[in-house]
């Protein structure tokens, strides 16, 4: 038995059905899972049967979502009939994007078993299926070719994981995924000399992260549409946690405690990666004075900003809901992005766009713009809470040097713009053809 044949049998007969065991035996405990696993099959009944160009745009979760966005917009600004589906595997991701207007249906990719991979490939029937990053579906990818769908990666990453990148068995994985697409497009050269290992270079093309498209739109609104009055928050430094994790928090709420001993200069507004009700009663507990976002913005409806002002005096924030986060950055001045201490940084580029100061924990390798920003000097790598209250005492006090890290930040994200122009061009001439 070669290799390919190996991968594929494990893969399909092995691999797959196990963990689509382990997910039937998660949705008893897990309300996220019970929800992906018990409305997959429903929503994708809900997709009509194919009128006009279709095609799938598959995100694992809000993230990806982000960077295809841009690329839905140039779409359906040069061919607004098109139907665009869109595809998720978490249900983070699927929640957060119901309210996206340019999305036609939305639907949860269903746990990868070849029975499954066949019906959603049947059921959706795209003319073009657009993955995001890494998140490659052997039986799904191959399904969706064999029904005649055209197959692109856009922002592809090398995969974080040892096993597809160090072992002989998941680069042949990762081999058979990319065969099953017309032409990849990775987020710089590193990416793409990875890939080119397994897939012919000639159809690869290194541009940068849609993301940063997405960000100057969204920057440009924010400023002019603030969630929070600067009349309200600007008389003391704000600093932003942005997908804060418990660790993150912890070294945050020491750092700042420090430095608001003798008088409150920096105000923290935590925004927790889950905004649970047990994690917000855990951040009120790290100051004196927490107060949560929901009732300041009831407040704004009813009381002048005077009076909230005074009220809000001496206190830190925390946001208890989802879909925030992008428009307060607009309020920071300074920024520290999660999970740097656990699974890995959360993205860094949202804060690049607003010129913040930024800084996260040490784990940084699995996100490209962090790894570059922190080579250019605009993201601190903090590992502990005497290294942030140093750095953020220099970023409150310095005015000279928080505007030399905001324009670094800044051409950044605009010398990484216009990759979504390009990826939507090359993809609808190929549906036109």
């Amino acid at each position: 038995m070669n290799v390919t044949i190996m991968v594929r049998f494990l893969y399909i007969n092995i691999i797959i059905p196990l963990a689509d065991l382990i997910f039937g035996f998660l949705s008893i405990f897990s309300s996220k899972v019970s929800e992906r696993q018990s409305q997959w099959k429903n929503l994708l009944l809900l997709i009509p049967q194919k009128k006009k160009l279709r095609i799938l745009i598959h995100a694992s979760s809000m993230g990806e979502f982000e960077q295809a966005k841009p690329i839905i917009e140039k779409i359906k600004s040069k061919f607004p009939e098109t139907e665009i589906i869109a595809s998720f595997f978490s249900p983070s991701g699927f929640r957060n994007q119901q309210k996206y207007k340019k999305i036609d249906y939305s639907c949860y990719l269903p746990i990868d078993t070849k029975k499954n991979a066949e019906y959603f490939a049947k059921q959706i029937n795209p003319d073009i299926a657009i993955f995001v990053r890494y998140d490659l579906w052997l039986n799904t990818l191959t399904s969706l070719k064999n029904i005649g769908s055209k197959n692109y990666l856009v922002c592809a990453t090398k995969p974080s994981g040892k096993f597809l990148t160090n072992y002989k068995i998941g680069n042949q994985y990762l081999q058979e995924c990319y065969s099953q697409f017309e032409y990849i497009f990775t987020v710089g050269s590193d990416h793409s000399d990875f890939i080119s290992l397994f897939y012919d270079s000639k159809r690869i093309k290194a541009l940068s992260d849609t993301r940063a498209d997405r960000i100057l739109d969204t920057v440009n609104i924010a400023k002019k549409n603030k969630i929070l009055p600067d009349s309200l928050v600007g008389d003391v430094f704000l600093f932003i946690a942005g997908s804060s994790w418990t660790k993150d928090e912890t070294i945050i709420s020491q750092a700042v405690n420090l430095i608001n001993k003798d008088k409150f200069i920096c105000r923290v507004i935590y925004v927790p990666h889950e905004p649970t009700e047990r994690n917000i009663e855990a951040i009120e507990k790290l100051h004196n004075k927490v107060i949560r976002l929901s009732a300041i913005l009831n407040e704004l409806k009813v009381f002048d900003t005077d009076i909230l002002k005074n009220n809000l005096k001496d206190a830190h924030l925390v946001v208890d809901s989802i879909g925030k986060l992008l428009k307060l950055y607009a309020n920071a001045d300074a920024a520290f992005i999660g999970c740097g201490f656990d699974d890995g940084v959360h993205s860094v580029s949202e804060p690049a766009g607003y010129g913040l100061s930024i800084a996260s924990g040490p784990k940084i390798n699995t996100m490209p713009d962090a790894i570059e920003l922190n080579k250019l000097g605009g993201l601190k790598i903090i590992n502990n809470s005497n290294e942030l209250k140093i750095w953020l005492e220099k970023i409150i006090n310095d005015e000279n040097y928080r505007k030399k890290i905001s324009k670094i930040n800044e051409n950044y994200i605009l010398r990484n713009s216009g990759s979504s122009e390009k990826i939507s061009e090359i993809i609808l001439k190929s549906a036109v053809k």
